[in-house]
């Protein structure tokens, strides 16, 4: 029999060669795999470091089963510097009339400017299925996909730390804007600061370029006459957005006034010489000195002693297969006011294993928190079933103080789980002869790995269609298929064949 259709194949290319020749110059065969693209979303939008997607229905428009059978190729082209765009599937087998879809995803870089505008071009190539010796010609397709970049407009005032001053001086504040949107911004700043307290900004309206940042200084003076104490001093900041709209952060700064020094002349009666004043005090001073450094360090070391921290870990049991590898991704939070210096380490690896963390040391903050990933993998000694228990410790070096989190890895067999179909659907549901049907075959990847899978359709026992598709690990996905009913009883099977 497939000796039978590669002659029928070929006695087909002859006549068509032959009836090439015998016709006028003007004349033109058609396409011997015709193929058709279309997107019914080809123009979207998309924000900076976001995805979008584009639906490609790919057709086959021939009409001669068997011999019309194609296979396509898809790729995309024109991706612009910093995007990212990748096509699923990048192939797929179409009979005579059929059509499949394919998904293009396109990411955005982090920085992308409002309004920018990209062109992606998606080509399709078409070749025969059943041409194994390269008679039969192919053809070709392809389609324009466009996005625009959405205007982002954001921005954020980091805290400020509060400041002492003494009644009838002059302060100054840093105060840092960050533009975090994609388009250039008009910001104003205005205070509110007690009644009577000079206040100079600078300059009340600024400019940022996207994703940019400034520092504005703010000079706050305190009267002679202010009362001692906490005022809270606020600074407003309004950015102006697209259509009139206002945004508006406001930062609170505690401002403590201190009792201002008083300055007494004095005329000596007798002493020519003024350091004669100063000498008294000297063992005064040396004294205040003193205590102020034993009373810092003293507040130093009970914050660093009371100082702890905690690990937490997003996950406590994982399976992994040979060959491959985990991650756990933990966190180490430091629960005290003081900083410390933390070390990290993995003691007792179980014999066959290997964990490793991307970082043994660093410094956290009082209350601050750092992220790190702990990589759990198998030696070729490790045997199915194997279990590693795995300890995470964290150290404070000062004190000695430690915290733990502990994982467990189960080394199971990749090739336990198969691919699977677990449901048919058509529509309709109950087709009539003539009818066209649309049926999807849904594929379930049981496997810890991505695979690759043939589905062929059976109706009535008889192949009607088989595509190609990308399964994730522990996904499931359609395969699609187009046939026409020709009885009014149908019987449905698939089957689906591992890469």
């Amino acid at each position: 029999m497939r000796l039978n259709g590669i002659s029928s194949l070929i006695c087909i290319a002859m006549m068509l060669s032959v009836f090439a020749v015998s016709m006028p110059v003007q004349a033109q065969l058609p396409e011997a795999n015709p193929i058709s693209l279309a997107c019914a979303n080809n123009t979207q939008s998309v924000d900076p470091a976001g995805i979008c997607q584009y639906i490609i229905t790919v057709t086959n428009g021939g009409t001669i089963p068997t011999l019309q059978q194609s296979s396509v190729t898809l790729s995309v082209s024109g991706t612009p510097d910093g995007w990212n765009a990748s096509i699923t599937p990048q192939s797929m087998d179409l009979d005579a009339g059929a059509s499949g879809e394919a998904v293009v995803i396109v990411k955005a870089p982090e920085q992308a400017p409002a309004g920018f505008e990209f062109s992606l071009t998606v080509t399709g190539t078409s070749s025969s299925a059943n041409d194994p010796i390269g008679i039969i010609p192919g053809s070709e397709a392809s389609i324009s996909l466009t996005a625009t970049v959405n205007a982002i407009e954001s921005f954020e005032i980091p805290s400020i730390t509060g400041k002492s001053v003494e009644q009838n001086k002059t302060t100054v504040y840093s105060i840092i804007i960050k533009n975090l949107g994609n388009t250039n911004a008009t910001f104003t700043l205005s205070g509110e600061v007690p009644s009577g307290w000079p206040l100079d900004m600078g300059g009340a309206t600024v400019e940022i370029p996207a994703y940019s940042s400034i520092s504005k200084s703010v000079k706050i003076s305190v009267p002679a006459d202010a009362s001692e104490g906490v005022y809270n001093v606020k600074i407003r900041c309004k950015m102006l957005k697209s259509g009139g709209a206002f945004e508006e952060k406001v930062v609170t700064i505690p401002t403590t006034v201190l009792k201002g020094s008083t300055q007494q002349v004095i005329v000596p009666v007798e002493a020519d010489n003024p350091l004669l004043l100063i000498v008294p005090l000297i063992p005064w001073l040396a004294l205040a000195v003193f205590l102020l450094v034993l009373f810092y360090l003293l507040i130093r070391f009970l914050a660093k002693k009371n100082t702890t921290i905690r690990i937490v870990c997003d996950r406590f049991r994982r399976e992994v297969v040979q060959g491959g590898g985990v991650i756990y991704n933990v966190r180490v939070e430091n629960m005290g006011k003081a900083w410390a210096d933390v070390q990290i380490s993995i003691p007792k690896i179980p014999s066959g294993w290997q964990a490793q963390a991307d970082y043994d040391s660093f410094h956290l903050n009082g209350g601050e928190s750092k992220d790190l990933s702990i990589t759990v993998k198998p030696l070729e000694a490790a045997q199915i079933g194997d279990e590693a228990e795995i300890i995470i410790i964290g150290k404070i070096v000062s004190t000695g103080k430690t915290a733990s989190a502990m994982t467990k890895t189960l080394l199971v067999d990749r090739f336990a789980k198969k691919l699977k179909v677990y449901g048919i659907t058509n529509e309709p549901q109950r087709p009539q002869p003539k009818d066209g049907v649309r049926t999807e075959i849904f594929v379930k990847n049981e496997d810890l790995a991505d695979a690759q899978a043939t589905v062929k359709l059976y109706v009535n026992d008889e192949l009607r269609g088989s595509k190609r598709v990308s399964v994730p690990a522990g996904r499931s996905v359609p395969a699609k298929f187009f046939w026409t009913c020709s009885k009014i009883e149908n019987k449905l099977s698939a089957v689906v064949d591992e890469a």
